[in-house]
């Protein structure tokens, strides 16, 4: 006589293993590296970090381009870049004292607002 009870354990076995398996989540792409970049969370709607720096504008081509001097260096922002958004108030000009707040979201996309700060912007 056949014994089906250690035929039987195993398939059970196997198919909790099967089961577990097919629940794992799949594995998260890396997070975003740079200065306004979180860990990912899995949140569509993340909050980002934003990152302040002043400066002072050096160069403005409107619609094109800013370029700010800051203390880490000159920054040139492109307003034609397909994965950053920039924000530059009307009033800007070369020699404007400014404020830029740099975000990025979940999914990498850059915000950079630009925008008169302190003194010397008239």
């Amino acid at each position: 006589m056949r014994r089906p009870f250690p035929l039987l354990c195993s398939a059970i076995a196997i198919a909790f293993g099967i089961a577990s398996f097919a629940k794992q989540p799949a594995s998260q792409p890396p997070p975003v590296t740079g200065q306004a970049a979180e860990p990912s969370t899995g949140s569509r709607h993340m909050k980002t970090k934003a990152t302040t720096t002043n400066g002072t504008v050096k160069a403005n081509e409107p619609g094109k381009s800013v370029e700010v001097t800051t203390k880490a260096g000159d920054q040139k922002y492109d307003m034609t870049a397909t994965d950053m958004t920039v924000t530059v108030s009307p009033d800007i000009k070369v020699g404007s004292k400014v404020k830029v707040v740099q975000k990025a979201d979940s999914n990498g996309r850059k915000t950079v607002s630009i925008e008169a700060h302190g003194s010397g912007t008239h």
